[in-house]
């Protein structure tokens, strides 16, 4: 599978790495073993997609798209998820936009570094407002 799907230790962050080429049922495999993943974590899953290596049709972006809008658990469209993308990728962009307007919003970082320290940030403030 392109897809490589990695929970941080003790952290509420999922790293998915996506490798070549990728189709909707590479898609649908990553959802399901998110949703695995996120029924262990109480609260909010941050998962942060990596996309510099990703690559896929037009045609392929829109059904993963339509897929990720079904709202199955671990899809991009699950409210429990926030989603990130790090890299600089055309069609994550594309992807990003089209999903923005059915709701359903995409963090774009270029570095794992920034999306790392924007989720801590996030993790601190979601612990001072407890």
């Amino acid at each position: 599978m392109p897809a490589i799907v990695k929970k941080l230790p003790d952290q509420p962050i999922v790293i998915v790495s996506i490798q070549n080429y990728i189709t909707v049922d590479d898609a649908r495999a990553v959802y399901q073993q998110l949703a695995k993943i996120a029924a262990d974590i109480d609260g909010t899953v941050y998962r942060i997609t990596d996309v510099c290596q990703m690559t896929m049709t037009f045609q392929e972006m829109i059904a993963i798209v339509r897929e990720a809008m079904r709202g199955a658990p671990g899809s991009t469209s699950d409210p429990r998820i926030k989603n990130i993308f790090v890299g600089q990728n055309c069609l994550a962009e594309v992807a990003q936009d089209l999903m923005a307007k059915q709701g359903v919003d995409i963090l774009m970082f270029d570095t794992m570094q920034e999306a790392m320290d924007y989720i801590q940030q996030q993790i601190d403030e979601s612990q001072y407002r407890e």
